[in-house]
């Protein structure tokens, strides 16, 4: 697997939140919802192996419109909550470029609210801050290595909240996974399996991506770019 050499230090943390106040509505049209560059990625998406169900935003933030229990983590699949919301913050000793030997400390993420946006940071060739991608050209990636052949209809009962999905639930659930393993953003950090190691991602050779992962690239200006991997033991 080549992962992507992030020169921060990482601290993550993850804060439940109990507020019912904030609480999202849950709406099927989220979920169709894609990105407006013509792939279909929805806005947020799930990670549900092992019978739990971990919803997540493409901005990173958790949401609590996923689940039919209007939370965002569920355990075992289709009962009541286990998470309400949470998120993860990291923190890093940054030096702006001065060479002087000082630092700043800086802290990103999200909590309950989110901190960051999807897409990811540009740069020019002499790594300047040049602008960043717009986050409604993004979505959430997401992969399994089944999702040719593979029976999805679990996947999208949970997917959509319904006991029996119908045939275009499961071929939107399939196409999600066709699109996220046909486009898998390998240059961009995404994790993968370089089985022919030659330090370059191509399907063509065999390659291919982590599993199963739940993928979105996020940032902020003036902070280097991160990728946001929710991955659970098989």
């Amino acid at each position: 697997m080549k992962l992507r050499k992030i020169k921060t230090l990482l601290v993550g943390a993850s804060v439940l939140v109990a507020s019912l106040f904030g609480r999202s509505l849950s709406t099927s049209a989220v979920k169709v919802a894609g990105a407006s560059d013509g792939n279909t990625l929805p806005s947020y998406s799930v990670i549900n192996i092992n019978n739990m169900a971990y919803w997540m935003k493409k901005s990173s933030a958790g949401t609590t419109s996923g689940s039919p229990n209007g939370t965002q983590a569920d355990y075992p699949i289709g009962t009541g909550g286990l998470v309400y919301e949470d998120g993860f913050l990291w923190g890093a000793k940054v030096s702006d470029g001065d060479t002087s030997g000082s630092y700043r400390v800086r802290v990103g993420g999200t909590t309950y609210y989110a901190g960051l946006h999807a897409g990811y940071v540009k740069y020019n060739t002499d790594g300047d801050v040049v602008g960043a991608t717009d986050p409604a050209d993004h979505g959430v990636w997401r992969v399994r290595p089944d999702w040719e052949e593979g029976d999805l209809t679990a996947d999208a009962a949970n997917y959509w909240s319904v006991e029996t999905p119908s045939a275009d639930e499961i071929a939107s659930v399939r196409e999600d996974y066709e699109y996220s393993w046909n486009n898998w953003p390998a240059d961009l950090g995404a994790p993968y399996h370089d089985e022919n190691n030659d330090g370059v991602f191509n399907l063509a050779d065999g390659d291919i991506p982590d599993i199963q992962v739940l993928l979105k690239l996020f940032g902020l200006l003036l902070m280097i770019s991160h990728i946001s991997l929710m991955r659970l033991a098989l």
